[in-house]
């Protein structure tokens, strides 16, 4: 795994765009939005939440569910083999900010055979990690 600052082509941003609209309904004290994409196609979005998750409790004590968990739940390996996820975070002043995935969530995506995550970093910048 590891970091990338890249350029979006219109497919990727349409996603990132879509994740910073999906974070708008978080109502957790930080937003984060995330899209679950392969070939081009939305496979389904969601937003973080202040709900504990039992099963997550092996990554940390008290975790809530993730933007990124939450578009990998009640889905089947086969459907997110090669799939990238996007992931979005809304700051204070409504513009885009970081959000690299935590090492929980990019476990969990490994084990779900995603090959990227593309996420936010500012309004201009953006990340990709390789899985």
């Amino acid at each position: 795994m590891f970091d990338e600052l890249v350029e979006m082509n219109n497919t990727d941003m349409r996603f990132i765009k879509k994740a910073f609209e999906v974070a708008k309904n978080s109502q957790y004290k930080v937003h984060h939005g995330a899209v679950l994409a392969k070939s081009g196609k939305e496979l389904r979005s969601g937003c973080n939440q202040n709900r504990p998750v039992r099963f997550l409790n092996k990554y940390h004590r008290y975790a809530s569910l993730h933007a990124e968990v939450r578009v990998l739940l009640n889905i089947t390996k086969e459907t997110t083999n090669g799939a990238d996820i996007y992931v979005a975070r809304i700051s204070g002043d409504n513009n885009m900010a970081m959000s690299r995935p935590c090492p929980m969530c990019l476990h969990m995506a490994s084990e779900m055979g995603i090959r990227r995550i593309f996420y936010t970093i500012d309004n201009r910048n953006f990340g990709m990690i390789k899985l």
